[in-house]
């Protein structure tokens, strides 16, 4: 497993000699797919878009924005493992949506220490499952609707101006409205889906909106 980050610029898999499972955690709005002959549900990644590219096959995609995303890879001696029987080659699927995969990625892989050896038999376990399930993709993804709404030109260059600016600091909500951001970049910078969760969220913790702490 690894877990890549890409600004800007593009992305190429020229026949590599292992399948991969790709998830992608943050960004991938901003990334078109340029290959062809595949089974395609939406034309542009987003968060929790899922990818699987079989071994042997070349793949290649335009990124214009800050991407990070989890990457699996394994071979058919794997994928028989976890099938318990011959296994088929994972189909081509480019931005599916599969939220049992996406969930194990995100609550239970992620959160586990790869380097920790008291730890090799759990990830073993969840890693099993995601290649069993992997191979059922094609039969259970959906059409990945990414959220609606979003910022602005203007609203995510400031938002990532600020992010280069203070990657060794935690960014809070406090201070980014004591900055005078606007409220939806703050929102969209701290991880909430929209101003309106934000505004929700604080109500339910504080008592109050964004704008009284302002």
């Amino acid at each position: 497993m690894a877990v890549w980050e890409q600004r800007r610029g593009e992305v190429h898999y020229r026949a590599a000699d292992h399948h991969t499972l790709s998830l992608y955690l943050r960004g991938g709005s901003q990334v078109r797919e340029v290959s062809s002959t595949t089974i395609r549900p939406s034309s542009e990644g987003s968060p929790g878009a899922i990818c699987t590219l079989p071994a042997g096959d070349c793949f290649a995609w335009n990124n214009e924005g800050y991407l990070r995303w989890l990457h699996v890879y394994f071979r058919d001696r794997h994928l028989s493992f976890a099938t318990g029987s011959t296994a088929t080659t994972p189909a081509r699927v480019l931005f599916g949506c599969d939220p049992a995969l996406r969930e194990l990625c995100q609550r239970f892989l992620l959160v586990l220490d790869w380097e920790d050896p008291g730890q090799n038999n759990v990830l073993d376990h969840a890693l099993m499952t995601l290649l069993e399930r992997a191979l059922a993709i094609e039969h259970v993804t959906s059409d990945f609707r990414a959220p609606n709404g979003g910022l602005t030109g203007a609203q995510r260059r400031a938002v990532e101006d600020t992010v280069e600016t203070s990657l060794a600091d935690r960014i809070t909500v406090r201070d980014l409205l004591a900055d005078g951001q606007k409220a939806p970049d703050v929102a969209a910078l701290c991880g909430f889906s929209s101003q309106t969760h934000m505004i929700h969220r604080f109500r339910a913790v504080f008592g109050y909106t964004p704008n009284a702490i302002r």
